[in-house]
């Protein structure tokens, strides 16, 4: 179309719908890969320690490659420290707290896709699986992973 030549009124109305349909997917598309944080709270009735049980995290869902884990001290609340008994799971970040306890079993896989951050109070992560740390390691003391390499 020529500069001088008028744009048809049903041409530019597909333009404005096209152009908004775009804008709409690609800002659902962003929320939905979006890193959001997620708390351990434990204690769902039948799987209080189970890390694969939605109802033990604070949004309500497993984490994912998406999500930043925090994991508190629970030994005042619902005792109930996450275990990761089989299956592999990767989340972006993991950040234990003071006091907190992580365990994987034989079974289970974790993968920390960046930083990991486990405070100097921690009791620890207790791998008897896998833990994969590609990421930063932040660690505020003298950090002592204990593993079990039984055949």
């Amino acid at each position: 179309i020529h500069p001088s030549q008028k744009i048809p009124h049903d041409m530019k109305n597909a333009s404005i719908l096209f152009a908004a349909t775009l804008a709409l997917f690609l800002g659902f598309n962003i929320s939905l890969n979006a890193q959001k944080t997620t708390t351990w709270k434990g204690g769902a009735p039948g799987r209080a320690q189970d890390w694969n049980c939605p109802k033990n995290w604070s949004d309500g869902r497993v984490p994912d490659t998406f999500s930043d884990v925090v994991i508190p001290d629970v030994s005042t609340t619902s005792f109930a420290a996450p275990i990761i008994k089989n299956g592999a799971f990767e989340v972006n970040s993991l950040r234990l707290l003071a006091n907190a306890t992580l365990r994987v079993e034989r079974s289970g896989q974790l993968a920390v896709l960046n930083d990991f951050d486990d405070n100097m109070d921690t009791r620890g992560l207790q791998i008897k699986g896998s833990i994969v740390l590609p990421g930063e390691v932040l660690q505020d003391s003298v950090a002592q992973l204990q593993g079990d390499r039984k055949q």
